[in-house]
């Protein structure tokens, strides 16, 4: 008889998540969130947590973020997950953390706690040495993981990177979102932004949903999908295929030829100006009879392309 993969939660505080390494894997969406998304969360996090001004000693209520969805990741430590679902929150979480770090430099001091936060120890899974690494770490765009490292190394944001990537573009967005936000709320004290970090970092909860495989999160991550949390058919697409993919032999081989194939074709509808949802309705439109008469709803859109246009 086979045995039922056992999925586990735990609930868990800000510090506590970032204790362990997170990757976010080839079959993801990129980050999208916008301005106005990024500002939601800081001012939910300002409000739910009483930081505005003159309650900054003077609340201990929690934020819940909600939850993640992670699996192991085989190629690292057993200290790495690869995050599944809620990159677009966790993401931002560990830019906030770095605008933190930012604004704390600036003011001639630094904190270690945050510094670990961003950047942990742990070793070679093949040599045993030590070796430093980010706490959260792009997989699934180059052009946008270069984005973040920039951000992580306190550098200027190469421009051009912005060009061929929506996932740079939006990175580099909230970036900015962020550091106003910190600047403007915190007014660049440094008792205050010492005191916010702690407040995220033990206040606000989430919940961990851990899968023990990849083939299972997999399926996680489909079943979500379905159920519609805000996912275009265009991300659809991109997962289906990584699934799919997921079931080769050789299947690390064939996902990075993925990857990069999706990534260069996401590059030049970028640098054209055109946005992938659009171009993919309009290839389907234009090589397959279809019935227009509903103006071909975006839910038909996925559907589509994968019983006649992508996979015929």
């Amino acid at each position: 008889m086979s045995t039922i993969p056992t999925i586990e939660s735990k609930n868990l505080s800000i510090s506590g998540v970032f204790q362990d390494f997170y990757t976010v894997p080839d079959f993801q969406r990129e980050y999208i969130w916008k301005k106005d998304n990024v500002t939601k969360l800081l001012e939910d996090l300002f409000e739910g947590l009483g930081l505005y001004e003159g309650e900054l000693t003077t609340n201990s209520s929690e934020y819940f973020l909600g939850s993640i969805v992670v699996c192991p990741d085989s190629t690292h430590d057993k200290k790495t997950f690869q995050l599944i679902d809620g990159q677009q929150r966790l993401t931002t979480i560990y830019l906030i953390f770095c605008a933190i770090r930012d604004h704390i430099q600036i003011l001639g001091d630094k904190s270690k706690a945050i510094e670990d936060l961003i950047m942990g120890s742990t070793h070679d899974v093949n040599t045993g040495d030590d070796i430093d690494k980010y706490r959260l770490s792009l997989q699934y765009d180059s052009y946008g993981a270069n984005v973040m490292k920039c951000i992580l190394l306190g550098k200027n944001i190469d421009r051009s990177l912005l060009q061929s990537s929506q996932s740079a573009k939006n990175i580099d967005a909230a970036w900015k979102v962020i550091q106003d936000f910190v600047s403007e709320n915190l007014e660049d004290n440094l008792k205050n932004l010492k005191y916010f970090f702690a407040t995220i970092s033990n206040r606000v909860k989430l919940i961990r949903i851990e899968s023990p495989n990849l083939s299972n999160a997999l399926k996680v991550f489909e079943t979500i999908n379905e159920r519609g949390v805000g996912l275009t058919p265009v991300d659809l697409l991109k997962n289906y295929l990584f699934i799919h993919t997921a079931k080769d032999t050789d299947r690390e081989k064939h996902w990075l030829t993925l990857k990069n194939k999706w990534e260069e074709l996401l590059k030049k509808l970028y640098q054209n100006n055109q946005q992938p949802l659009q171009f993919l309705r309009y290839y389907i439109i234009s090589h397959y009879q279809i019935d227009l008469s509903n103006n071909f709803p975006e839910e038909e859109i996925f559907e589509r392309s994968v019983e006649v246009a992508i996979f015929p």
